[in-house]
């Protein structure tokens, strides 16, 4: 069986991502190894570690979610506290300019 955990710190994402489990539950995972998935939603802020803090994985996947240099550190420390020995980090990110609120990419010179 392949434990799989969506995370985020936000309600209404964990919300979404209850929903597209759920609707697609009927979708086997394809590995070499197991036919079977547990899926589960949690919330986490980062900095912290899952409710189970016993749980370790085997790899960390992290997509577009540094909006915030601030949130380098945290991310990290849950990362260094989410792994097993040997388990692999994967980052996905897209820089992007920290716009002041209500202010328009063309309105910037």
């Amino acid at each position: 069986t392949k434990n799989i955990v969506l995370t985020d710190a936000s309600e209404s994402v964990l919300d979404l991502c209850r929903f597209n489990v759920a609707r697609n539950q009927d979708v086997e995972c394809e590995d070499d190894n197991s036919s079977s998935c547990y899926i589960q939603v949690a919330e986490l802020t980062w900095g912290e570690t899952l409710a189970k803090s016993d749980l370790k994985f085997d790899t960390v996947l992290a997509t577009d979610v540094l909006y915030d240099i601030q949130s380098w550190d945290p991310l990290l420390q849950t990362v260094v506290k989410s792994l097993r020995d040997e388990g692999i980090f994967l980052l996905s990110h897209v820089p992007r300019a920290a716009l002041p609120e209500g202010e328009e990419i063309s309105n910037l010179k």
